[in-house]
Parts: C-alpha cells; sequence; structure tokens
C-alpha cells in the first residue's frame, strides 16, 4: 500500500468529515469518510499495513474532531478513536477473506461493521475515562446511551455512503499501489 496516497485520502477524508458531510446529518449523526477510507484500505492491504494504516487514521480522528464537554471546553483526547479503529480493524481483518473487494455491498457491509466496532469502542473508552473521575465527553449526547445511539446511526449512514463510493475509490486504486495475491506457477502455458 502507498502510504502517501492513504495519508492525503485520510486527511483529505477528515476534512470533507468536518465541513460538507454535515449535509448528510441525522439529528446529531453523521456518514464518516474517514472510516470508508480506512475499510478500503482494510479491503486490499497486507494485514499489518492494514492495521497500522487503521491506527494512523484514528489518530487523526482523534487530534481533528475534537470533543465539546459538558461544561462547553474543547476536549483534543488522543485514544479513543485510536482503540475504536483497533477494535474495528482487528474484526474487519478477521473476515475480510470472505469479501468480495469489488462488490460495493461487501465495501457497506465491511463500513457497518468496522463502524459499529468503532462507535463501541470508542463510547467504551470514554466510559471508563468517565469512572476514573474525568468530565463526561458526551457533548450535545447528554449520555453514554445517546453518544453510543448516535454511533450506531452514524454507522448506518455510514455504510450507506461507503456502498456509492465504492466506484470512486476504484478510480484510484493505481495510486494505492496494493499487493497483489496472484500467485505465477511454473510450467507449460496452455
Amino acid at each position: 500500500m502507498s502510504w502517501p496516497a492513504f495519508l492525503v485520502a485520510s486527511l483529505i477524508a477528515v476534512a470533507l468529515d468536518g465541513s460538507l458531510l454535515q449535509v448528510l446529518r441525522i439529528g446529531t449523526a453523521r456518514p464518516s469518510l474517514l472510516m470508508i477510507v480506512v475499510v478500503y484500505a482494510l479491503l486490499s492491504a497486507p494485514k499489518r499495513t492494514a492495521l497500522r494504516a487503521a491506527l494512523t487514521a484514528g489518530l487523526f480522528a482523534d487530534l481533528l474532531t475534537p470533543i465539546l464537554a459538558n461544561d462547553m471546553t474543547v476536549l483534543v483526547v488522543v485514544g479513543p478513536h485510536i482503540l475504536g479503529f483497533a477494535l474495528g480493524a482487528f474484526a474487519f481483518l478477521s473476515f475480510r477473506n470472505l469479501l468480495y473487494r469489488k462488490s460495493p455491498i461487501a465495501l457497506g457491509f465491511g463500513a457497518l461493521v468496522f463502524a459499529l466496532l468503532v462507535a463501541l469502542g470508542t463510547t467504551s473508552t470514554f466510559v471508563l475515562r468517565t469512572l476514573f473521575g474525568s468530565s463526561a465527553p458526551w457533548g450535545e449526547a447528554g449520555s453514554a446511551t445517546e453518544f453510543l445511539l448516535n454511533g450506531l446511526i452514524s454507522a448506518a449512514l455510514t455504510a450507506v455512503l461507503a456502498a456509492f463510493m465504492l466506484r470512486w475509490m476504484d478510480r484510484t486504486r493505481a495510486l494505492w499501489s496494493f499487493e497483489s495475491s496472484a500467485r505465477l506457477v511454473g510450467g507449460a502455458a496452455r
């Protein structure tokens, strides 16, 4: 996998997540292009590289999407999205061989599973953080349950958007430099 292509795609996705995708909001839930970029990389990159890509994207999500706390202070907490993206990546990598890489339904299903696990992992991390005395970072959601519900709706929106994005993502496939898994076998040609 080409790291410059992944980094540029991730940074563009984070920028669009914060600006343009506000149009697709349902309540406070909105789809995530960053998760779609990560799932696209998870589908074709080698396992170790794919996991590192997911962790890098989680770091971008933590650094570039601050949280508005209940007392209206802006928090930049490094860790919750990294752990959520790691959970989603580990689960996705365990079943990615069952998915057809050029199917929009497969990308949508993979994005749904990945986004659901990111929402669960991020919410769990924030709950553990509040148990140890930190302020609740639920922002507009108000509670952990609403924060998780918002993440579940966002996962569904991300899955729908991912199914439509596959055609455009495949047009840039040459830039990603994914390794081919086809093996050459010696012998007479038929």
